[in-house]
C-alpha cells in the first residue's frame, strides 16, 4: 500500500458518506489534486460540471465497488518480504516508498507510526549500510530507473502523460535474478 491507496482511504470514506447521507461532495482535499478526481471518474461516481466534479445520480453499483476496492487496499501490506537473496547479499523488500533506512525498526511497536510513514511517504533513499535490497517507487526518477547496489527505484512517471517530460510516462519492472529492467510506454 501506498500513500494514494492511503488517502483513497481516508477521503473516500468522506466520499461514501456524502452519498449515503445525501450531503454536498467533500472538494477541497489533498487526495482530489493527487488523483483522485480521475479516480472517482473512473468508477463513475463523479462527473464534470463547469469543470468540477458532481454527484451523479445511478451511483449505487459503482458506490458498492468502490467501499470493496477501499476495503481491499486497507488490507494490503506495507511491504513484501521475498525469499530472495539480491547479489548485493542482502534480502529483497518491496515497498511502496524507501524503507532501507528504517527497516530495523519495523517490528518495534512504540515506532510504528515512524515506520508507517517512512512506508507511505519517504523519499529519502536508503543508507549504503541498509541491510535490505529495497525495490520502490514513490518518487519518480528521470530517465530511467535508478539502481544502486542496496536499492532500485523503478518509479519511472506511469502517471505523466507525455513522456517527453523528463523522459517519463514508462511503467517499469526490476528483474532480481538479472538485474535486468523492463520498461513499458503507457497506453
Amino acid at each position: 500500500m501506498g500513500n494514494h491507496e492511503e488517502m483513497m482511504g481516508v477521503y473516500g470514506f468522506n466520499i461514501v458518506q456524502a452519498y449515503e447521507n445525501d450531503t454536498p461532495l467533500p472538494l477541497h482535499n489533498i487526495w482530489f489534486s493527487n488523483g483522485g478526481v480521475a479516480t472517482l471518474l473512473s468508477y463513475g461516481l463523479v462527473q464534470l460540471k463547469e469543470g468540477k466534479p458532481a454527484k451523479v445520480e445511478n451511483y449505487r453499483e459503482a458506490l458498492k465497488a468502490f467501499k470493496e476496492d477501499i476495503a481491499w487496499m486497507e488490507k494490503l501490506p506495507l511491504y513484501l518480504e521475498f525469499p530472495v537473496i539480491h547479489a548485493s547479499g542482502k534480502p529483497v523488500v518491496v515497498s511502496h516508498a524507501p524503507i532501507g533506512t528504517v527497516w530495523g525498526i519495523r517490528h518495534m511497536n512504540a515506532m510504528y507510526d515512524t515506520f508507517f510513514r517512512t512506508a507511505m511517504s519517504s523519499r529519502r533513499e536508503p543508507d549504503n549500510d541498509t541491510k535490505i535490497f529495497n525495490i520502490f517507487g514513490h518518487t519518480p526518477v528521470q530517465n530511467g530507473v535508478k539502481i544502486r547496489e542496496h536499492f532500485a527505484n523503478i518509479d519511472t512517471g506511469c502517471y505523466v502523460e507525455d513522456e517527453e517530460v523528463f523522459g517519463m510516462g514508462k511503467l517499469s519492472a526490476y528483474c532480481v535474478e538479472t538485474g535486468k529492467v523492463i520498461s513499458v510506454e503507457r497506453v
